[in-house]
């Protein structure tokens, strides 16, 4: 290498046995799938492991650069690097730019970031970001649409059943006659099925035994006439038993279904079927077991909820014609229930004629169940912030046992359904608005896609001004031709959202004295555990005065404990022993 030529053809050969690696890496590179699901999974620990494994030269260069270091700084630098280097001669590696370019659009960043960050290979143009945006957000709903679908799924399974069940009743019956048109031809003659009728089991009836007395001939169940076992049996046997021909498939039975339908229905009636009796043709017995099964098959059920989006926009330079603008949008987003209830679906619990006021309100089991909670909250004050109950830190309860624990524990599933740019003051855009929720009601619909009969109604939770928006905008379209029209596939109702915050805006009003000399005040409060931002209110500052709320009531349990235990300090000693030695 200290040779000038020879270490000038050294550096050539080099790099063109790094072209060589790039031009073999571009066809099937990770930085080549820009589709936005590939962008999801996307990871530089991908392209370094590719890297390493196609393009060792080009890794080994890189990593050299990099001082051979093993931090996770140096891998993200090699990543880098070799995807801006490779993009120049092939501009369709862009997986790493088309990242960088949401991380730069989700941060607010203009036009020209975009262009001077394009130039350097590190991001897409502002142009092609939006049209990725674009294509990203066009099946933003599609979870949403299949929670429908999985709904609407279950429905036409109940429709299967009951099409299955009539078939085969129609079959039992036709089967039953044409045994009976067998086994008598005419009034005077005893039929297998009066026979069966009275308890005997007959296998066959041949002419030759016409005159036989019907007590020598008849056969208990269980027994066998050694006379008959050579009889050939002709004219009198039953039709051939056709049951083990084999078991239809259900679109065969009940047609023009959707494969999800018929999923749900042959699980039910795998769980009503014997397995002695898999292979044979379906029962009206045993449909009618799937029928009443189907019901543990009802799918995750989920609900919507939107709230309006209001902000001024104040221009820099105001005029005449350029003012302040005021935009008033809304915001929606569905949420998948963790919790599958027994509820019935088709009607209420009580009559509206039955309903008490006591009915709701709290009992003394109630009222008991809340005190038990209130000692586990005020144990955790006393366990984490008393010293004397720190050996109790351990057996501490720290989330209270309730029946649905393991559910609520989980993460909620969530899906964003994006802006609608209506303004619910404005009657005719809150009815849009509804009308939009109608596309992820389950419903039967027609071949445009309109809705011919609603399957299950859909929860639509808000404020309570939203819903009293709703509700007068549900009322006025009362007399609509169709569901669609009528808006009846949601069904308000409120969340309290807005609970907590109107919860402390009753304290302040209550508690809240201007005075600082006023001890034991909010405001005197809050001058001692210095929450100063508190004090413009829980409206203008919501979540330093909830903090303080929160602080302040830790302090009144813990100086009730000082007083109960005679103590001047949290340091206290107990006068006696809590536990026997």
């Amino acid at each position: 290498m200290g040779h000038e030529d020879l270490s000038a053809s050294v550096r050539k050969q080099v790099g063109a046995a790094i072209v060589k690696e790039g031009k073999e890496m571009a066809a099937t590179s990770v930085l080549g799938h820009t589709s936005c699901e590939d962008l999801k999974s996307f990871t530089l620990a991908d392209v370094n492991r590719e890297l390493e494994d196609q393009a060792p030269l080009m890794s080994e260069c890189l990593r050299a650069s990099c001082g051979y270091k093993t931090t996770g700084y140096a891998d993200v630098a090699v990543a880098t690097a070799a995807s801006i280097c490779l993009r120049v001669p092939y501009p369709t590696l862009s997986a790493l730019q088309y990242r960088n370019s949401f991380v730069l659009l989700h941060a607010g960043a203009k036009k020209r970031a975009f262009q001077r960050f394009n130039r350097q290979q590190m991001c897409m143009s502002h142009k092609s970001t939006i049209s990725k945006q674009r294509e990203a957000g066009e099946l933003h709903d599609s979870t949403v649409l299949k929670w429908r679908t999985d709904i609407e799924h279950y429905f036409m399974a109940q429709r299967v059943l009951e099409t299955i069940k009539e078939a085969t009743a129609e079959e039992e019956a036709k089967a039953e006659k044409a045994m009976l048109d067998k086994s008598g031809d005419s009034s005077s003659t005893i039929s297998f099925a009066d026979l069966s009728a009275c308890g005997f089991s007959v296998k066959a009836v041949s002419s030759d035994f016409e005159d036989l007395d019907l007590g020598v001939s008849i056969l208990q169940e269980g027994e066998t006439n050694a006379e008959m076992q050579d009889v050939d049996l002709g004219v009198g046997v039953l039709p051939e038993d056709k049951t083990n021909e084999g078991r239809k498939s259900l679109s065969e039975l009940a047609p023009g279904y959707p494969e999800g339908a018929y999923a749900i229905a042959n699980l039910a009636i795998q769980d009503s079927t014997s397995t002695e009796s898999s292979h044979l043709p379906y029962s009206t017995a045993t449909i009618l077991k799937a029928i009443s099964a189907i019901a543990q098959y009802f799918p995750e059920w989920f609900q919507l909820c939107f709230d309006n989006v209001d902000l001024n926009v104040t221009p820099k330079h105001q005029g005449r014609d350029n003012t302040t603008k005021s935009y008033h949008w809304v915001h929606q987003y569905a949420a998948k229930d963790r919790v599958k209830t027994d509820l019935p679906n088709t009607a209420p619990q009580k009559a509206l004629k039955d309903f008490d006021l006591t009915d709701v309100l709290p009992t003394e089991e109630v009222q008991q169940l809340l005190r038990k909670d209130f000692i586990v909250d005020v144990g955790r004050m006393m366990v984490k912030r008393i010293p004397a109950f720190k050996c109790l830190e351990d057996v501490a309860v720290w989330h209270i046992p309730h029946p649905y624990e393991e559910e609520m524990a989980q993460k909620s599933e969530q899906v964003w359904l994006g802006l609608q740019f209506k303004n619910e003051n404005v009657n005719a855009e809150m009815a849009d608005i509804l009308k939009y929720f109608h596309k992820y009601v389950p419903a039967e619909r027609d071949e445009d896609g309109n809705i011919e009969r609603l399957l299950q109604v859909v929860l639509l939770g808000g404020d309570w001004l939203s819903q009293e928006r709703a509700d007068n905008i549900q009322g006025a379209f009362r007399d609509g031709d169709d569901p669609l029209e009528r808006l009846e596939g949601v069904l308000g109702k409120y969340e309290l959202w807005h609970g907590e915050r109107n919860l402390t805006e009753v304290q302040d009003k209550v508690f809240h004295k201007d005075s600082p000399a006023d001890k034991g005040s909010l405001c005197s409060n809050m001058n001692v555990t210095r929450s100063l931002s508190a004090k413009k209110g829980p409206h203008a500052a919501y979540n330093p005065y909830k903090e303080f709320m929160a602080k302040n009531t830790e302090a009144l349990v813990l100086y009730a404990c000082m007083v109960v235990f005679g103590w001047e300090s949290l340091d206290g000693k107990f006068k006696y022993s809590l536990l026997p030695l």
